[in-house]
């Protein structure tokens, strides 16, 4: 019943945000088009579904949740305003969808784009992602009660040329267990480097490197862990994107308690 009311609260949210902020921008002097990242085309609720089969599923920290195969998959709805509602879900293949150690449902809510009302042109162009999230754990032993998420991400892109652009990127992600444990608390902060490769027309490859500090979340051991991920992807509609192979290869760096883990695997997405 607690969760059940935690989602509906959350889809209200959703729904309160994006009419404050409809109400808000009717105040607001639009220059060149832009304002609160919004772009003068764009119209309507975008909806996107995806689903990726991944060999395992590995956190940010570089801790594997579950070393067998996983499927997780999304539901998003973005705002023109920027703002955005998600729902996550990860499951193992081979087991019950709710009680296995893969498994996880998140709910997000957050706000992308970039600020143009500031003055400074540097500071307007940076691309923000602003989020909270509920985040439930159904069977993992070790972490008996949900957490409560904040984080945030801010990058810059430099466009090198047509196909190229380069994205510098940091990341923070607080965690905060509902059982009052002050020992699963803890906070992931990154800084990467982003790359976009766009090969031919619809072909393009996605690829980044982080490095993380993990102060402790879950109770883990703190240390600093790094990855890569690339990501070879194929837009074969304007609404429908193949990501034809995912790979990531993430290392403990002075994580004691981690070690190097391997992820493969595919996926698809949808946006109508």
């Amino acid at each position: 019943m607690k969760k059940l009311v935690v989602f509906c609260c959350f889809i209200l949210a959703i729904f309160a945000c994006s009419f404050a902020f409809a109400q808000v921008e009717k105040g607001v002097e639009v220059v060149d088009g832009e304002a609160w990242g919004i772009d003068e085309g764009e119209k309507g609720v975008t909806v996107e579904v995806a689903s990726q089969w991944l060999s395992r599923y590995v956190s940010t920290g570089g801790v594997a949740f579950s070393k067998n195969p996983v499927v997780q998959s999304s539901l998003t709805l973005t705002f023109p305003n920027g703002f955005y509602g998600q729902v996550w879900h990860s499951t193992g293949i081979s087991a019950d969808l709710i009680n296995n150690p893969g498994a996880e449902l998140d709910l997000y809510l957050g706000w992308s784009g970039r600020l143009y009302w500031l003055e400074n042109p540097f500071l307007n162009s940076l691309e923000w992602d602003v989020y909270i999230s509920y985040q439930g754990y159904p069977s993992l032993s070790r972490m008996k009660d949900d957490f409560l998420g904040l984080g945030f991400e801010v990058k810059k892109p430099f466009e090198l040329n047509e196909a190229h652009v380069l994205s510098p990127f940091v990341a923070v992600e607080y965690y905060y267990p509902l059982s009052g444990n002050e020992g699963e608390q803890g906070a992931y902060g990154s800084v990467g480097v982003k790359h976009f490769w766009k090969i031919w027309k619809s072909i393009s490859l996605e690829q980044s490197v982080r490095g993380t500090y993990d102060s402790g979340v879950y109770g883990m051991e703190s240390g600093f862990v790094g990855a890569y991920t690339a990501s070879l992807q194929w837009k074969a509609t304007d609404k429908l994107t193949v990501d034809m192979g995912l790979f990531q290869y993430t290392v403990p760096i002075s994580a004691k308690d981690r070690k190097n883990e391997v992820v493969y695997g595919a996926g698809i997405k949808y946006a109508f």
